[in-house]
């Protein structure tokens, strides 16, 4: 929940005393009202357009005569009159971390919903996609059976050879799957189980790209289980071990191309109040 900031010496402040004896007691109380209002409705700069008067002096509950209570917030310091408009003083550098924060939740919602919406989405297997476990992944390096040693590209429109039947698959090559999908399932998810289908897709993708070896597999099932835990995303909505082969989504972490770490939550409203700050100076002219 967003808060404001009121320093421990507010109530004795130079600026604080000359608005009671500008408006008599109580009057310290104003200030309070008005930057919790502009932290629900006018976050981001902290700026009331005109006509402001009535605005300010409804929301502060001011008893007195109309215009009185306005005049004597700017005389004080409390807010500053730039063009037509009311800002409060220092807005950005005091309050600036609410509309931060408000940015924020947005985005996290947002990524929420994304996340909602990509597990609901039908599975590529079974669809009139080509048959393939890596249906909907772009071509990646070391196509089976195409290219000389070494880490060569499939051509684009070149077509894999079909995927391999569960009865076709070497046993050592099982093997190495299933202890690719038993790694996958301890350090990324275990709320999907591991069945055949999983052990055959690890295999289809180790038979496509035999470049890659068994470390190469590790660093990839190790670099995704790396990213989710910095986004914080929770197991149960994480890629079973068959649709992580099948997409291909190793692709992005076998070579270590892993996102940046996610940055902390007091970083990002730091660097989103210093914007704010920029941005208000730049509008008074100021920078």
């Amino acid at each position: 929940m967003a808060s404001i900031n009121v320093d421990l010496d507010y109530r004795d402040h130079p600026k604080t005393r000359r608005l009671i004896a500008t408006l008599g007691r109580g009057a310290d109380v104003i200030p309070i009202r008005l930057w919790i209002y502009c932290g629900k409705y006018h976050a981001e700069y902290g700026i009331i357009a005109p006509p402001f008067t009535t605005e300010i002096e409804s929301i502060v509950g001011w008893w007195g005569p109309k215009g009185q209570c306005v005049d004597a917030l700017i005389e004080c310091g409390f807010l500053d009159r730039v063009g037509e408009s009311l800002h409060v003083h220092d807005w950005q550098e005091h309050a600036g971390h609410i509309h931060a924060a408000k940015v924020k939740a947005k985005l996290m919602a947002k990524a929420r919903w994304e996340k909602l919406k990509d597990d609901d989405a039908p599975s590529i297997t079974g669809s009139t996609a080509p048959s393939s476990p890596c249906g909907n992944a772009k071509a990646m390096q070391g196509s089976a059976g195409q290219g000389s040693a070494g880490q060569g590209s499939a051509g684009q429109g070149s077509e894999r050879p079909p995927p391999l039947r569960p009865e076709q698959i070497p046993s050592g090559l099982r093997a190495q799957a299933r202890s690719l999908v038993d790694l996958y399932r301890s350090v990324v998810t275990s709320a999907h189980p591991a069945g055949r289908s999983a052990e055959d897709a690890a295999a289809n993708a180790m038979a496509w790209h035999p470049t890659r070896s068994m470390a190469d597999w590790e660093r990839a099932i190790r670099g995704y289980g790396e990213h989710m835990d910095r986004n914080d995303t929770p197991k149960s909505k994480r890629q079973s071990a068959r649709r992580f082969f099948e997409d291909e989504t190793w692709a992005q972490y076998i070579d270590g191309e892993q996102a940046a770490p996610k940055k902390s939550f007091e970083e990002e409203v730091r660097e989103a109040a210093e914007e704010n700050v920029r941005k208000i100076k730049a509008a008074r002219g100021l920078a």
